[in-house]
């Protein structure tokens, strides 16, 4: 997986258990754009990876989201994708989401992309199609 080159690993946000689950939180802040990108990766390598609807819950739980998600389907992975816009203490926080699962596998992954104003005294273009394809 490739992540931003200036982003950093937040501090704080790594965990790891043997070979079961690893999770990591990257983050990048860009002053000239003012816009803040925050990038969640959850690893599953075991039997629960194959629960769907009990990952879609933590997933929602995670990112307040009360909705459906959109089954996306390429080369065997399965996507269950979403999005939605937040006001997280009054900054506009753009979410993209998704729990992505292989077939056949007892692996999978959850993906948390938010986009803000890095400072909310500025403009920024944080709902912009770019940004979304970006996170994506």
């Amino acid at each position: 997986m490739l992540f931003p080159e200036s982003a950093k690993v937040e501090k704080g946000s790594y965990e790891r258990n043997l070979d079961v689950f690893e999770s990591v939180g990257i983050l990048e802040e860009n002053d000239s754009t003012n816009l803040s990108f925050y990038y969640k990766v959850d690893y599953h390598n075991q039997p629960r990876a194959n629960d769907i609807d009990s990952n879609l819950r933590i997933l929602s739980t995670y990112t307040n989201y009360e909705g459906e998600y959109e089954e996306i389907v390429i080369d065997g992975i399965t996507f269950y994708y979403a999005e939605h816009v937040l006001d997280y203490k009054g900054r506009i926080l753009y979410q993209y989401f998704a729990y992505i699962k292989p077939e056949n596998s007892a692996v999978g992954a959850g993906f948390v992309g938010d986009v803000t104003g890095y400072d909310p005294d500025k403009p920024c273009s944080a709902d912009s199609a770019k940004n979304k394809e970006r996170i994506l």
